[in-house]
């Protein structure tokens, strides 16, 4: 037999579960806000323009307070590899929540301006 208290508990214990997993899932989107904005103030030094507004990044996440991010850069003899490498990891330690930084360039898809927004290409002279 099945007593009302007992659906009222176990109501009680899937909208408490349901309220973490919002909690955990906001606070994931909080994250993800803050990564991009972060991003957005690594400045390329060549051209001016952030990485993530430059389309350099194009996956990034965060697992067990590893950010893991797959990037490329404007060519692949790009000079710059290790100043994004030291800057991108320099920016993202600073976050509690952030204790170990990956990078992985890749060049699949080649990065190229003719996908960036009207506005940069403009900026770049493209």
């Amino acid at each position: 037999m099945i007593r009302i208290n007992d659906i009222t508990e176990e109501n009680e214990k899937v909208l408490n579960m349901l309220k973490r997993e919002n909690n955990a899932i906001e606070n994931n989107i909080i994250k993800d806000l803050e990564i991009i904005s972060t991003f957005r103030n690594i400045i390329d030094p060549e051209l001016k323009i952030n990485v993530f507004d430059l389309g350099l990044i194009y996956d990034f996440e965060l697992k067990n307070k590893t950010l893991n991010i797959e990037m490329t850069l404007t060519t692949p003899a790009c000079p710059l590899s290790d100043f994004f490498i030291n800057t991108i990891k320099k920016e993202f330690l600073k976050f509690d929540y952030i204790t170990n930084v990956n990078i992985k360039f890749v060049w699949e898809p080649i990065w190229n301006p003719k996908n960036l927004p009207l506005e940069i290409r403009s900026f770049i002279n493209y």
